[in-house]
């Protein structure tokens, strides 16, 4: 992300696997006056549309979306193309799998799908190379939503961006880490079953949150006895310790744990 001269910014987005990037339109700008961004397709994504006379518009999301990139799957017909022509084969229909096997058609890592020493690395089964989107002329107050496939198999670009932009429109001082987990919720709700990380930015100079001290949410759960298992706890517990939580806090936790006596019979134990 660089900030232009004219109070604008400009974006590259770098996808390489089946996680999706969206650009949003700031919650003060209004789709009649809305300003145009400039956009740059990926290489081969720009010989696709020129093939098939595509208008300047007609491969855009809908608003509020700026753009989104296209997720790597072995259904889409550039990736099935390479892959048939490395010697692999796409099965499935919307689920579809190389060989049967994997679920995304590029990415880092997957060497299996990457053995053919003959050919290039653009040109694999699984490629590592990824698709560059170029964009500038974005508007202050802009948003970029980045979601991995979990998000995506419950929920269309237009619903998630629409999802973000209307809780600032409602709060400009939202925090962005609060809806990115509302959003997760609202998926979970939605029975997704892959795993879900987001992240939201916004395209401001960050002078409003220069003095704020990080946060995390959630781990007053750990507090709370019976509402995670024994091997949770001690994975979330790692973690606040990577991340140097508070160990007097922690420490508490732990005290908690030792004199709680989770081996003492209740109504619900068999008896001897």
């Amino acid at each position: 992300v660089a900030k232009e001269g004219k109070g604008t910014y400009a974006a590259k987005l770098v996808n390489c696997g089946d996680s999706r990037a969206v650009l949003i339109r700031g919650p003060q700008e209004r789709k009649a006056s809305a300003q145009e961004a400039q956009i740059r397709l990926p290489e081969q994504l720009e010989t696709m549309a020129k093939e098939a006379s595509w208008t300047d518009t007609s491969w855009l999301p809908s608003w509020p979306a700026i753009v989104e990139t296209i997720d790597h799957k072995p259904s889409h017909p550039l990736e099935r193309a390479r892959i048939e022509a490395a010697g692999g084969q796409v099965c499935g229909g919307r689920k579809a799998r190389i060989d049967g096997n994997l679920a995304v058609s590029r990415g880092l890592g997957d060497f299996d799908f990457k053995g053919e020493r003959k050919l290039p690395a653009a040109e694999q089964k699984v490629s590592c190379i990824p698709d560059i989107y170029e964009v500038s002329g974005i508007q202050k107050g802009a948003l970029l939503l980045l979601a991995c496939d979990g998000l995506w198999d419950v929920m269309t670009t237009k619903q998630a961006a629409a999802f973000v932009r209307s809780k600032l429109k409602k709060d400009p001082e939202a925090d962005l880490g609060a809806i990115a987990a509302e959003l997760i919720r609202f998926c979970l709700r939605m029975e997704s079953s892959d795993n879900l990380t987001v992240m939201i930015v916004q395209f401001t100079d960050g002078s409003d949150w220069a003095n704020t001290q990080d946060e995390m949410m959630g781990f007053e759960k750990l507090a709370r006895n019976g509402l995670v298992d024994k091997d949770t706890r001690k994975q979330y517990k790692n973690f606040l310790l990577k991340v140097q939580f508070p160990k007097d806090w922690l420490e508490s936790i732990q005290d908690k744990e030792d004199t709680t006596n989770t081996d003492a019979p209740t109504d619900d134990t068999p008896q001897e």
